[in-house]
């Protein structure tokens, strides 16, 4: 039987959380902000994704969404930046306010994820 994109998709988003040591709540963050099915999602509604999936735990609060983005975008640079910067991609840094949405750091980190290391 042939995997499906999807299913090639899930794969990849496992391996790389086997790779990267989350935190309890960057991990479903990540795996939620970061698939694919989710790009055009605000962190609001990623924010109301995991406080659903956590209800039980308690332990997610959505006001920390975009800390989360922020420190996962973190993290995937400090252990991806040598293979980002071979492939021309710098993470622009953070900035305060509301940054334009094409130059965000997570999408940035999203489209080299995607575009380069999935294909690879």
């Amino acid at each position: 039987m042939e995997p499906t994109v999807n299913n090639l998709q899930q794969k990849f988003i496992t391996e790389i959380t086997q790779e990267i040591s989350f935190s309890t709540n960057q991990l479903p963050c990540f795996e939620l902000r970061f698939h694919p099915d989710n790009f055009s999602k605000r962190n609001t509604e990623i924010a109301d994704e995991i406080k659903k999936k956590e209800e039980m735990n308690g332990g997610f609060h959505e006001e920390s969404i975009n800390k989360l983005v922020s420190d996962i975008v973190k993290k995937l640079k400090n252990k991806f930046e040598n293979q980002m910067q071979l492939d021309g991609i710098s993470l622009p840094t953070p900035e305060r306010g509301q940054p334009d949405e094409n130059q965000s750091p997570w999408r940035t980190a999203y489209q080299w994820l995607w575009e380069k290391e999935f294909t690879r």
